[in-house]
């Protein structure tokens, strides 16, 4: 987990660095993708040297269950632009910044899957899955979402989040690097990072 571990902070501190001057634009965005690029082969050739003896079985393609990825696709692309649009109902009914409201509501709403997910790979004493998933889902939404949304125009990055909202992630990618270099993540380490949270959300609120 250790070079995961690397590539979280990475991840955390080249969106930073890309977002610095308050646009993210194709090309400077093109380096995530490259860098995730990185990632994956390096995840896959990991496996493929821990397991040099493994076989690799042939079996047909599985139509079924690649009409039912097309289909949530399908599903999820409509899903997210009724939530853009009632979000955008939201902040302007409220007089709430977008900004916020993707920071709060948005965020919530698209992280309780995953949490859930964890959960029950953990209760299955599977934590192993969830830490993967953590991990994962973190440098893939850091390298590759701003990198496949810059290609459609470029991405304007408000003040408030530049000032506030992209140190924060970044300490706390560093301070979460530096909280498992024991292995393990005791339940005092996890309610600190709730109460940071909690914090994070009452201060962007109330600026």
């Amino acid at each position: 987990m250790y070079i995961d571990l690397h590539y979280l902070v990475g991840s955390f501190f080249f969106f930073y660095i890309i977002a610095y001057d308050g646009t993210i634009g194709g090309l400077e965005a093109f380096f995530g993708m490259m860098m995730f690029l990185f990632y994956s082969i390096y995840l896959i050739r990991g496996e493929t040297t821990n397991n040099p003896n493994q076989k690799i079985e042939t079996k047909s393609f599985p139509v079924s269950a690649f009409a039912m990825l097309a289909a949530t696709a399908i599903g999820i692309y409509f899903g997210a632009d009724f939530t853009i649009s009632s979000l955008e109902t939201i902040a302007t009914d409220l007089s709430i910044p977008k900004s916020i409201i993707a920071l709060t509501l948005l965020s919530l709403g698209t992280t309780l899957p995953e949490l859930a997910v964890n959960i029950s790979a953990i209760k299955q004493g599977k934590a192993e899955m969830a830490i993967g998933n953590v991990l994962g889902s973190c440098i893939f939404n850091t390298c590759v979402i701003p990198s496949v949304a810059s290609f459609f125009g470029p991405i304007n990055v408000t003040d408030n989040l530049l000032q506030f909202s992209l140190p924060v992630m970044a300490a706390c990618g560093l301070l979460f690097y530096l909280l498992t270099q024991d292995k393990k993540i005791s339940i005092w380490e996890g309610l600190m990072f709730i109460s940071l949270y909690g914090l994070f959300i009452v201060k962007t609120v109330t600026e």
